[in-house]
């Protein structure tokens, strides 16, 4: 509920989950990598320099569920084609 001021109270912002987790949950709801690394990079024909988030490239279910997932089922395919 809003104060007068329309501002709301200190109670309910903690009631708020932090945004580190809120990104986290999206990003394991829609099945992306939650820990991304950031990189910077350079473009050949016009050198302008920009950061690009890659997956982490993490295994460990504990740290990249989603990530680890995918790359599970990649090792599953490879071990059936021999």
């Amino acid at each position: 509920m809003a104060t007068p001021t329309g501002e709301s109270t200190r109670t309910e912002r903690q009631a708020l989950p932090l945004a580190r987790e809120a990104a986290e949950r999206t990003a394991t709801d829609e099945g992306v990598c939650i820990r991304t690394v950031p990189l910077r990079r350079t473009g050949i024909t016009n050198g302008a320099a920009g950061i690009v988030d890659v997956p982490c490239g993490s295994t460990r279910e504990s740290r990249s569920p989603s990530y680890a997932k995918r790359e599970h089922s990649i090792r599953r395919s490879q071990r059936e084609e021999g």
